[in-house]
C-alpha cells in the first residue's frame, strides 16, 4: 500500500485487510457480530454499508464508498472516498461518528462526540488534524471498545444499555 494508510490499496488486498481485522476483533469478544455488505455500484464504486453489533449495547453503523483510482495489471486499486462510522449506545443515542468532507457544511474530516452518559444528544464537532489521519474502520473499532471498557461499570447501571 502506499500514500500510508488512506492511500490506494488493490481491492483484493483491502478485502483481506478488512477481513483480518474483523477477525481479530470478533476473537477478542468486543465485537459480536458484523452485518456488513459490499456493493459493486458498477460505476466505478463500491458501497460497504452495514453495522457491527460490539459489547455492552453498542453497535457502529458504517457507510463507506471505495473509488476505483487506477489498475495494476487486471487488479483495480481502490481509495476511500466517502465514509460515516457511526458509535451508537442502544436505547440512549451516539456515543461519536466520524463523517468524511460534506459538500454544504463540514467540509473536512471530522468527528462528532457526545457525553451521551450525561445526556449530551448535541455533541460537538471537531475537525480531524492532521486532516489525512482519520481513522481506519479498525481504529474506531479499537476507540469504541477502548470507550466500552473505561465505562463499563457505569453502563451496567443502565435499564437498557448492557441487556
Amino acid at each position: 500500500m502506499s500514500g500510508g494508510k488512506h492511500g490506494p490499496n488493490r481491492l483484493g488486498a483491502y478485502l483481506e485487510i478488512h477481513s483480518t481485522v474483523m477477525q481479530q476483533f470478533l476473537g477478542e469478544g468486543f465485537v459480536l457480530r458484523e452485518e456488513l455488505s459490499f456493493s459493486d455500484l458498477a460505476d466505478g464504486q463500491f458501497l460497504m454499508e452495514g453495522y457491527i453489533t460490539c459489547e455492552g449495547g453498542l453497535r457502529i453503523d458504517v457507510s463507506k464508498r471505495l473509488t476505483i483510482v487506477d489498475w495494476v495489471g487486471e487488479e483495480a486499486r481502490v481509495k476511500t472516498t466517502g465514509y460515516s462510522y457511526s458509535a451508537i449506545l442502544r436505547g440512549y443515542g451516539s456515543v461519536f461518528r466520524y463523517d468524511s468532507p460534506h459538500p454544504d457544511h463540514n467540509q473536512f474530516h471530522h468527528v462528532h462526540r457526545y457525553r451521551i452518559l450525561e445526556g449530551d444528544v448535541h455533541g460537538a464537532v471537531s475537525a480531524i488534524e492532521p486532516p489525512d489521519e482519520w481513522p481506519t474502520l479498525g481504529e474506531v473499532m479499537r476507540e469504541l471498545s477502548e470507550w466500552y471498557y473505561a465505562h463499563v461499570e457505569q453502563l451496567r447501571t443502565l435499564p437498557t444499555a448492557l441487556e
